[in-house]
């Protein structure tokens, strides 16, 4: 695993803000590329199950390593889920699961769109994030609404 040099992360000297949005956004695309990191490399194990099945020189390993990150982002993704749970004074247990699957509708939502730009797959899209939205504002007990300058970018596409 490649190491970054030690002085690649410099410290700010004072605390970095984004008032035209709330940093729990971040997070949310967070946790929504980590569900994609999920899926996609469960459809790694199972290719590395028919190389395995085909006596592919590798697969083994190449088995065991994807197991290992599958690992590391499930781990971060519940960590995560976590921490913005923690951003609410009353979170709705009841929509932990809803909302999960919500971020990740949005998410193959956008890579659906992203394979097929059109206005049927841009409006489904919109629409699984609206539905993540209204989970994430029922899960932290507040409206969440998309920032203006986040709004006016995606209606430019």
């Amino acid at each position: 695993m490649a190491k970054l040099a030690s002085d690649a992360f410099v410290e700010p000297e004072e605390p970095q803000s984004n008032a035209s949005r709330e940093w729990f956004f971040d997070l949310v695309n967070s946790i929504a590329n980590l569900l994609a990191i999920v899926n996609h490399l469960t459809e790694a194990v199972y290719g590395a199950e028919k190389d395995i099945t085909d006596k592919i020189d590798g697969a083994e390993k190449d088995k065991k390593d994807y197991l290992g990150i599958l690992e590391l982002s499930l781990q971060l993704r519940r960590e995560q889920m976590a921490l913005l749970k923690e951003q609410a004074d009353y979170h709705d247990r009841r929509m932990w699961c809803p909302l999960k699957h919500a971020i990740e509708s949005y998410m193959e939502s956008m890579e659906v769109w992203q394979a097929d730009n059109n206005d049927i797959t841009y409006r489904q899209m919109m629409l699984a994030y609206k539905i993540m939205l209204m989970c994430l504002s029922k899960f932290l007990g507040r409206e969440i609404t998309l920032c203006g300058r986040c709004d006016t970018d995606h209606q430019s596409v």
